[in-house]
């Protein structure tokens, strides 16, 4: 059994597709007794925080396939938030830039991910969640680093190309 956990991006990607591809997408997963999805609640709250970006009706979208694919939510922790601290000194120590609060939520979904002992996170972000880009390598680093020293596994990282792969909607546009 695979236990996964959306980053937010996933749940807005989801929302997007045409209604025939999410219906599927939605079926697909919700059948799938060998594919657990969880939530946690930081997710919850950032899908809430982004309506200055998008209208209720999107954000109330967003948050009913939320809802409709997770199995169970997590709630925010002390160990979650202390391990993704260790993740963000790690990180300025090999030489990020960026600022705590503009990871935090990132962080904290790998930090409950791995202390949770989830399989997969799925991912649209191409920086702080990914395992195929330059821009990722300290991240990744960091939370390998730290989780080994914890006794932890590092779960792995797949882009939402590859979850509607699975799901069979994947359609490669050919020029």
């Amino acid at each position: 059994m695979l236990r996964v956990i959306f980053d937010t991006t996933i749940y807005g990607f989801i929302a997007k597709e045409n209604k025939e591809d999410r219906d599927k997408l939605i079926s697909s997963l919700k059948s799938d007794r060998g594919f657990i999805i969880y939530g946690f609640s930081e997710i919850r709250r950032e899908i809430k925080r982004v309506n200055k970006w998008i209208s209720w009706g999107a954000i109330s979208t967003i948050l009913s396939l939320y809802q409709t694919l997770i199995a169970s939510e997590y709630q925010n922790d002390p160990r979650i938030e202390c391990l993704a601290k260790e993740y963000f000194c790690e990180y300025s120590k090999l030489g990020g830039k960026k600022q705590w609060a503009d990871l935090r939520v990132d962080l904290m979904i790998v930090a409950c991910a791995s202390i949770k002992g989830m399989d997969i996170i799925y991912s649209g972000d191409r920086e702080t969640m990914c395992s195929y880009s330059r821009w990722c390598w300290p991240f990744i680093k960091s939370y390998e680093k730290v989780n080994l020293q914890r006794g932890l596994r590092t779960p792995y990282f797949l882009k939402y190309k590859m979850l509607k792969m699975k799901v069979g909607i994947y359609k490669k546009i050919r020029l």
